[in-house]
């Protein structure tokens, strides 16, 4: 005997044994399934070359700021990298971005 208590699933009507939300398992993992979000991770959102586009872009960046390269030395950089980070762009990008999660980090 497994201790679960036996009722009437309240999603089926049958009288089976209960283990969670008051409903029977075949209920339970139906509405599981149901609810669960759909990821095809077959098509990254972000491939395998944007990762490595990232990296390089990063890696640029921090190594100009232990350079202790100028701001302005910086944005003239940056603009001769805007080429090389133009698949990349829309994740770059701020828009959409909320104050809330600005402030995070």
């Amino acid at each position: 005997m497994s201790g679960r208590k036996i009722a009437e699933c309240q999603e089926c009507g049958e009288l089976r044994e209960i283990i969670a939300d008051e409903k029977c398992f075949a209920c339970y993992q139906r509405a599981r399934r149901r609810n669960k979000r759909i990821v095809d991770r077959h098509s990254g959102a972000i491939k395998r070359e944007h990762k490595k586009l990232f990296r390089a872009y990063s890696n640029a960046m921090v190594a100009l700021a232990d350079l202790g390269v100028s701001h302005q030395d910086i944005m003239a950089i940056k603009g001769i990298l805007d080429a090389y980070v133009e698949p990349i762009r829309p994740y770059l990008s701020q828009e959409g971005v909320d104050e809330n999660s600005k402030n995070r980090g």
